[in-house]
């Protein structure tokens, strides 16, 4: 018997708008990119990507209109790439090659403002014209993500916190895997990741150094632990301090978590989704 592709979500939440992107993985190197309207949990499906697409190095701009994304083939002319466009689809609005197969994306300061992870880069010769655009993105900075350590543009909102600053009782089993994973290598400093609730008393919690299924924890003020997230591809808040997660293939709501029988609403059931050709509307391809 054949086995089903097991399907990978993850998703980015836009800081100032009712929408996310969702990136559906399965089989492995096929990702589908759809919208959600966080408001009406409507989600319009858009293109398929035949690659990777390294979703911790991409971000959506704050009113959620645009998405920067790092693709990876692996192979061909540019093999690697990083692409503005207009989510739910792929189709760029300009299109930097990548020299490093491993590092590329950026991230929103303003809704056109973009810094590029890898810069000074070229945009593709391609794309030249559509840069003059009076609405086409302006780049910015000129150390990219040298200046800002290893951060994913999804995550904002998001705080580190240093592991061996705080040996409080929800991270301690995490603490106690990575020193022994630290001892064969050469990484130090840990971190993990809290996001406190929108209008709540609540906190999302997660380690830095897993990008799928990383376990998670919901922490009320005094630390303790409300819900575990140990299956759980993605999870974040929504603007209303609901919290979003993905599992199995499934984006799942809960409207309240201090509320011991708000029970978690299935937004979407994205197992049966196959790949299909799509072609991106006009709008989608200009600025």
């Amino acid at each position: 018997m054949l086995r089903r592709p097991s399907v990978r979500l993850y998703a980015i939440v836009a800081r100032a708008a009712d929408v996310a992107v969702v990136f559906r993985r399965g089989p492995s190197k096929q990702v589908q990119l759809l919208k959600w309207n966080l408001r009406t949990d409507e989600i319009e499906p858009g293109q398929w990507f035949k690659g990777r697409i390294e979703e911790r190095w991409s971000d959506l701009s704050p009113d959620g209109k645009q998405l920067v994304y790092f693709a990876n083939k692996y192979k061909g002319d540019p093999a690697a790439w990083t692409a503005v466009s207009h989510p739910p689809y792929f189709t760029a609005l300009a299109l930097w090659p990548e020299s490093q197969l491993s590092y590329g994306g950026g991230e929103f300061l303003t809704n056109r403002d973009l810094l590029l992870h890898e810069h000074p880069c070229e945009v593709h010769p391609d794309f030249v014209a559509m840069m003059k655009h009076p609405k086409a993105v302006r780049i910015v900075g000129d150390k990219g993500a040298a200046a800002l350590g290893h951060k994913a543009g999804n995550y904002g909102g998001w705080q580190t916190v240093q592991l061996e600053h705080n040996p409080s009782e929800e991270i301690k089993g995490w603490w106690r895997l990575l020193r022994w994973i630290l001892k064969s290598s050469k990484i130090s400093h840990p971190k993990a990741w809290r996001k406190p609730q929108p209008g709540g008393d609540h906190v999302l919690i997660t380690p830095d150094w897993m990008s799928w299924a990383h376990p998670g924890r919901i922490l009320t003020a005094d630390g303790t632990i409300l819900h575990h997230f140990d299956h759980a591809d993605w999870f974040d808040w929504d603007h209303r301090g609901q919290l979003l997660y993905a599992a199995k293939g499934c984006l799942w709501r809960v409207a309240d978590v201090a509320d011991s029988k708000s029970e978690p609403k299935l937004v979407a059931d994205l197992n049966a989704n196959k790949f299909t050709e799509v072609v991106a509307p006009d709008w989608a391809k200009q600025w």
